[in-house]
């Protein structure tokens, strides 16, 4: 150490072992100066103060950037040295970095030691002068040590404080980052189960909480549940649970916050929470304005700066959680709608195509894929081509202006079947292409028209059945005479044959006029059918029986009926034995040598739960009825026999009305004919 009477200065050289000065070249001994070698881990550097410190040892050394910042807090007027290596540059930086005063080539040689020492002792020497500055420097250096002292005391405590600072720093980092993963999960996953139990296993595990639950209220706030927990009793919850819908939704969730004592509950501001014992916190959900349901924790807290620290942190989840929970209610109740405008969609009987702004078809239900088959598929552009005839007009493409119920006539090339439709369009405002522009609705009025048809039919025939009777009761009477006169003349005229021949023919003919009139009087009111049970089955095979020689006289075939059971109906048996044998002798009559006519009996699919309808078809493999004939088939006197009256399937079709059916026609795959009606199973007993 430096002692400023005698002149005598130090000169202390820092080793990792202790070395002979004379290795560095120093000379024996050196007037004014004491020479000192010692280690790094011997030296305190609160207590070592020498003129010159030279640090002898590679720059690298483990702890020596630690030591020299603590020996220059206490040590500011020693001159540091470092001595030179054999790589100057990696030396001068090291100097840098450590902050040393000067670089020192070693080993010097006496001579050079000598003349390094003199000038640094004539530069540890001042004059009085000098000496009074440094004696009021030295002593303003003890003061700023003490400051210095004071600052180091002051940064340690710092430290600490960084220390804490930065325990608390993470902690929020932690809940920064769990909010993060909170709200990305419950955002991305439609099942919240997930996202749910990672959030409750971080705030126990990473937060330090002692249990977490969730509660929700039901869409009426009638009904609390827990819909996630972990590390809470049951037996708690549903004290917890219990406690809460005494409260009720509305004023649960009008609190701040609910603590959960041992002796209920109580509702209070979260500066009050240092001063309620409390078992749980219940932190309401809410969102706007309805409640949501509750977060419930578990965690003991020291200070109250512990607990608002995580209260800011839980204001953050309420407001996630509240938020989420209403959205996914309204997502429920959307897809609810959604699935009810499905199920409407795809349940009715109209076709429902939408077509996009960029004029493509973006949904049809499946009523559309059945009507249109092929055409109008979702994706297609939107069109109608030349199976489409509008009926109203030429334009057949979506204009500004709504369609409403324009006909159209539609032919569907894969079964050649023709439709009547009516179609309604409506045009709705789009924010983008790709958004829904036009809805079109096309009901299917093909079996309407036809119903429109036969009812103007059944208004035409009614109209003439009343003309027939009239005309059948004023022909019958003057026939009748016409008849008996006939008679008379008969017998007096018996020895004139030629006259007889003639009378005859007028007999005849009064007879087959006797025969029209009394179809014309069946036309126009039939008998009212006396329905009782009746063996379908039987009663088709009875007929065919009774006409297989007219049959075999005509070359026709006739198959059995293809029911092997007794199939029993609710109908009057004369009724239909007079519109079966009718069906079959027009069938036996419309074949060529070696057609056949058989009798099919088959049961109707049940509708709504009901037993199914009984259907008898009388089919031929003759050569059918031309399309163009078809739709007068029923009408009154029309006819394609010579001998006809045109009477006969007239006569069927208002029986078969009474009995509360009708007769249908078509064309058999083979081209024959086929005459179908149903009657009601004897089990239903349902009368006309």
């Amino acid at each position: 150490m430096l002692s400023r009477g005698h002149r005598k200065w130090s000169l202390a050289i820092l080793t990792e072992e202790g070395i002979d000065p004379g290795n560095l070249g120093l000379p024996a001994e050196v007037s004014d100066w004491d020479i000192i070698s010692c280690r790094l881990d011997e030296v305190d550097p609160g207590k070592f103060r020498p003129a010159i410190l030279l640090l002898a040892f590679h720059p690298s050394h483990e702890g020596l950037s630690l030591w020299l910042n603590r020996f220059r807090l206490l040590n500011n007027d020693t001159l540091i040295l470092l001595a030179e290596g054999e790589e100057e540059v990696q030396w001068y930086r090291a100097a840098i970095s450590l902050g040393v005063d000067q670089l020192l080539k070693l080993p010097l040689d006496e001579q050079g030691w000598l003349t390094f020492l003199g000038e640094t002792a004539e530069m540890l020497s001042m004059d009085s002068e000098q000496n009074v500055f440094l004696g009021r420097l030295e002593r303003s250096t003890e003061s700023l040590e003490e400051s210095r002292r004071g600052l180091a005391e002051m940064l340690i405590k710092s430290y600490e404080n960084l220390g804490r600072m930065h325990g608390q720093l993470t902690s929020r980092l932690g809940q920064l980052s769990t909010l993060y993963q909170l709200g990305r999960d419950l955002s991305l996953e439609s099942n919240w189960d997930g996202a749910l139990d990672r959030f409750l296993k971080t705030c126990v595990e990473t937060l330090d909480f002692e249990g977490v639950a969730l509660m929700l209220w039901s869409f009426d706030s009638s009904r609390l549940a827990v819909r996630s927990r972990l590390s809470i009793a049951d037996t708690t919850l549903n004290d917890c649970v219990e406690r809460l819908l005494g409260l009720g939704a509305e004023k649960g969730s009008a609190a701040e916050l609910i603590y959960l004592t041992e002796g209920g509950l109580q509702v209070g501001k979260h500066e009050e929470a240092m001063g309620i014992d409390w078992r749980l916190l219940a932190l309401p959900l809410m969102h706007g304005g309805e409640a949501q349901g509750f977060l419930i924790l578990g965690k003991t807290y020291a200070t109250y700066s512990d607990f608002e620290s995580d209260f800011h942190f839980l204001k953050t989840v309420q407001t996630i959680l509240g938020e989420e929970i209403a959205n996914a209610k309204a997502m429920h109740s959307l897809k609810k709608l959604e699935e009810f405008n499905r199920t409407i969609l795809e349940s009715i009987h109209a076709a429902v195509l939408t077509v996009d702004g960029y004029g493509k078809v973006s949904y049809r239900n499946p009523q559309a894929g059945v009507l249109f088959g092929s055409r109008l598929l979702p994706g297609t552009p939107f069109g109608f081509d030349h199976d489409f005839h509008l009926i109203d007009g030429d334009e057949s493409g979506l204009g500004v202006s709504d369609w409403i119920q324009r006909e159209c006539l539609f032919r569907r090339p894969d079964t050649n079947e023709e439709k009547r439709l009516l179609i309604s369009t409506t045009s709705l405002p789009v924010r983008h292409k790709a958004d829904i522009q036009y809805v079109m609705i096309s009901e299917d009025l093909t079996e309407y028209k036809k119903l429109e048809s036969e009812l103007r039919r059944a208004e035409r025939l009614s109209s003439l059945g009343s003309l027939s009777a009239g005309m059948a009761h004023e022909i019958r009477n003057p026939l009748a005479g016409i008849a008996m006169t006939a008679q008379v003349l008969r017998v007096k005229l018996r020895e004139m044959p030629e006259a007889t021949t003639f009378l005859d023919r007028i007999h005849e003919e009064t007879l087959r006029l006797e025969r029209i009139v009394r179809s014309l009087l069946d036309f126009s009111k039939p008998a009212p059918p006396r329905l009782a049970v009746l063996d379908l089955r039987e009663l088709a095979e009875r007929i065919l029986l009774d006409l297989a020689p007219q049959a075999a006289t005509a070359g026709v075939v006739l198959a059995g009926v293809d029911a092997s059971d007794a199939v029993p109906v609710w109908a009057d048996r004369d009724q239909i034995h007079q519109i079966v044998l009718n069906l079959v002798l027009n069938a036996i009559q419309a074949c060529a040598d070696g057609d056949c006519v058989n009798i099919r009996i088959v049961r109707a699919a049940a509708a709504r739960g009901g037993e199914g309808r009984v259907r008898l078809c009388v089919a031929d493999t003759g050569p059918g009825v031309p399309e163009e004939l078809q739709s007068k088939l029923f009408d009154p006197f029309f006819t394609t026999k010579v001998e006809g009256t045109g009477l006969g399937l007239s006569v069927c079709q208002k029986i078969m009305e009474e009995h509360g059916s009708g007769m249908r026609y078509r064309a058999t795959e083979s081209g024959g004919a086929e005459f179908s009606f149903d009657l009601a199973p004897a089990a239903m007993k349902t009368k006309a």
